[in-house]
């Protein structure tokens, strides 16, 4: 499940994994670094 949509992952779709290994839906993502620079589940600020 993406933590930021709260959707579930649909077979290999198009996921992203951070280096904290976290994974979230792409457009997900790319959404919330553009203005947060942490992992949204743990913080982590080393991509």
């Amino acid at each position: 499940m993406c933590f930021i949509c709260q959707d579930k992952f649909i077979g290999n779709g198009d996921v992203n994994s951070l280096r904290c290994n976290h994974i979230y839906h792409h457009l997900c993502i790319v959404g919330w670094i553009r203005h947060n620079l942490s992992c949204p589940t743990c913080r982590d600020t080393h991509f």
